[in-house]
This record gives C-alpha cells, sequence and structure tokens, in this order.
C-alpha cells in the first residue's frame, strides 16, 4: 500500500470495564489512513471485496454491471469483468462466503422496488484473464413490506449492506426513517425467496455497507449520519451463531468527512478498508482504518484471570498470572505501549499511562488472555 497520510488516535476518558457491559457504547474516534485516491471511472464504489491480495470494487446505479480490480498503490483499474447476463439497476453491496460472490442490486431509496435480486457466481471464475462471467439469480422479497408506494429518501426498505455467511445471506437495511438497521435474511441459493427479519439494531444513522470476518467472528457496520454525513463504524462481536445483534456493540466515528463512505472489506483480522463516492470537495478515495481489538475476544470466561485494584494506578495484579513472564499494554485501536514483567506474585508495575482504558495481555494458566486495564490517577 502507498500510504499517504497516517495518524493514530490517542487516549479515551475513563471507562469503567467498557467492553464487559452489554449493550452498544460509543468509544473512541478512529482516523483512517488514506491509502489512494480513485480515478472519476470510480466516482461511485458502492461496495468493495478483498480476494486474497486482490481488491474488487462495484459501482450503484448509472454505471456498468461490472466489477473491477483495482491497484491499492494508486487506485488504477487493473481488471474489469462484466457480468454478462446481470443488470446494474442499483448495485450496493459485494460479499462471499469464500465458495460463491455475491453482489446485492438492492438499492431502493423510494421503497418501490419489486426487482430485487442478488446476483451470484464461483469465487474461482475472477482469474486474472478472465472478462466476462455469467451469473446465478437469487431474487427476493421482504416479507413485512407490503406497501410499494414511492417515498424518496422516507422508506423502511432502502438496503446498501450484505454479509454472507454459512448457507445464508444477511441484509442490513438503510432505514431513512428512523436511523435504525433491520436484519433480514435469506438462503444463498438461485431461486425466489423471501427475506425473513431477524433482528433490529439502533445504529443511528444510515448503514451504507457491512463486512464478516470469519476469521475474528467480527462484524462491521459502516454508515453516516443523515444530517451531517459524518462516518461512522460499528464493530459488532461476541454474537453466538447469526445473532449478530445480540453480542458487544461498540460504535466509533470516523475522523474524515464530511463523506459518504459507501463501502467496506477486511484486510486484515485488526484493519479494514472503507472507500468513499465523489463530492464536490471529496475526491474518491480507499482508506485503511484499525479496527480496536475486543477485550477478551473468543476466549471463556474461566480462563480469563481477576485484575484489581479496578481503577489501577501504578500497579495492578492478575488472579493466575504465570510468574516471571513478559506482558503487553495496548492502546484500543491496537497500539503497543509498553511491555512489563510480571512478578513471581503476580503484580505488574506500570509505567505511567494517562487516565483511560487499556488492554492487557499475558499468559494466565498458559493460556494468553486479554484482560481490561483501567487507569486513574
Amino acid at each position: 500500500m502507498a500510504i499517504r497520510q497516517a495518524s493514530r488516535g490517542g487516549f479515551i476518558p475513563l471507562l469503567v470495564l467498557l467492553a464487559l457491559l452489554p449493550g452498544s457504547v460509543r468509544t473512541q474516534p478512529l482516523l483512517p489512513t488514506l491509502i489512494t485516491d480513485l480515478p472519476p471511472l470510480l466516482n461511485e464504489v458502492s461496495g468493495m471485496l478483498r480476494i486474497g491480495s486482490d481488491t474488487w470494487v462495484i459501482l450503484d446505479s448509472g454505471n456498468d454491471h461490472a466489477l473491477y480490480r483495482i491497484s491499492e498503490e494508486n487506485g488504477n483499474v487493473l481488471q474489469q469483468v462484466t457480468l454478462s447476463n446481470a443488470i446494474n439497476v442499483d448495485w450496493e453491496a459485494i460479499s462471499s462466503d469464500g465458495a460463491h460472490v455475491y453482489i446485492a442490486d438492492v438499492g431502493n431509496n423510494a421503497g418501490s422496488r419489486t426487482d430485487l435480486r442478488i446476483y451470484r457466481f464461483p469465487t474461482g471464475q475472477l482469474s486474472q484473464d478472465v472478462t466476462a462471467i455469467t451469473v446465478d439469480t437469487i431474487r427476493f422479497h421482504y416479507t413485512d413490506q407490503v406497501e410499494f408506494a414511492p417515498a424518496p429518501d422516507n422508506t423502511h426498505w432502502d438496503c446498501e449492506a450484505l454479509v454472507a455467511v454459512d448457507d445464508s445471506l444477511f441484509l442490513f437495511t438503510k432505514d431513512w426513517i428512523d436511523g435504525q438497521t433491520h436484519m433480514y435474511a435469506l438462503p444463498a441459493v438461485p431461486g425466489e425467496h423471501v427475506a425473513v427479519r431477524r433482528g433490529t439494531f439502533n445504529v443511528q444513522g444510515l448503514v451504507t455497507d457491512a463486512a464478516y470476518d470469519a476469521t475474528t467472528g467480527k462484524l462491521v457496520v459502516l454508515g453516516h449520519t443523515e444530517a451531517a454525513t459524518a462516518p461512522f463504524l460499528w464493530v459488532l462481536r461476541r454474537f453466538v451463531g447469526h445473532g449478530f445483534f445480540n453480542g458487544q456493540h461498540v460504535q466509533h466515528p470516523l475522523q474524515i468527512g464530511p463523506l459518504q463512505a459507501e463501502a467496506i472489506a477486511w484486510i486484515a483480522p485488526g484493519e479494514v478498508c472503507i472507500a468513499n463516492e465523489w463530492a464536490p470537495d471529496q475526491a474518491p478515495a480507499i482508506w485503511a482504518v484499525e479496527v480496536p481489538m475486543g477485550l477478551l475476544d473468543g476466549q471463556a470466561s474461566e480462563r480469563i484471570g481477576h485484575t484489581f485494584p479496578i481503577p489501577a494506578d501504578r500497579q495492578v495484579h492478575v488472579d493466575g498470572a504465570d510468574p516471571a513472564g513478559r506482558s503487553r499494554i495496548y492502546e484500543l485501536n491496537g497500539a503497543l505501549l509498553a511491555e512489563p514483567i510480571v512478578s513471581g506474585s503476580g503484580d505488574i508495575d506500570l509505567p505511567y499511562l494517562a487516565p483511560g482504558e487499556y488492554v492487557l495481555e499475558l499468559k494466565v494458566r498458559s493460556e494468553t488472555c486479554r484482560v481490561p486495564l483501567v487507569i486513574s490517577h
């Protein structure tokens, strides 16, 4: 990646075990790093997908029914692949379950469409010499939509986000009326289907994309406020199965904009890339964002050592900590700050840290664990 601008977030105010509390939390802003501007051809990127080291994008209504493989060095188009038997009414999302790629023609800002569809083709067909692909079609309607009178930018039935997980597709609506998102599920196979509502989540804005990382089990939801076009990122983690809204939810404002961030994809387990559309004061571009690590991600509670005092100052104790080992202290954005040694009694002498919340990583009963570390002076 040709990184032209970089920054790292700072400390946040004192929080008490943020990641152990249920429900939704708004926490520290994240400052994206500019990767590259995009050429005029890609002024309206609406979805993005990483397959191996390749980055693919799609464009929304008024553009070709094609995928574009782009260079992360300069944004240039390296390859264009046409979906020969598809049309682009309003392509808004692209996802993959490994076996197949799915492209969601679901943009519906008037709430009046009766031709919603998702195109599917085998992932292996995206070889670097292909120029056209024939697709299967998944047609669907929302089980609870009964009104189709046009209501531009005033509907529950717009959608710009899709993730493919296991044998199902999950749509996250862009609700212009109440600033929430409604999750709908349907089978990931061709045919006529009914999208069934599985949950509602108050994202406090308009959802523009989502991406699921099977490695970490995290879902990120991208969006922006309606009035100010202030972009934000929700990180959803520690849910069970497909209950994406039933775990921890943390919202991070993105310190760029105002701009319309429209697409998101995972680069690595702790990093995503986002793309914004062209605007008079903002070129289309791709940005990298470090996703803050989650406390206790993927760990059973019985393996977690109890930490005290809470909050700590210059020393902290962790029950069951392996003695004489090295610990690590991270900012919530994943930046490593220090590597203090654990004493024989499980005590750790801390460097001076500004008041706030951190992540302490260490060995507890021979297993690597992350525990919350809250500092107050």
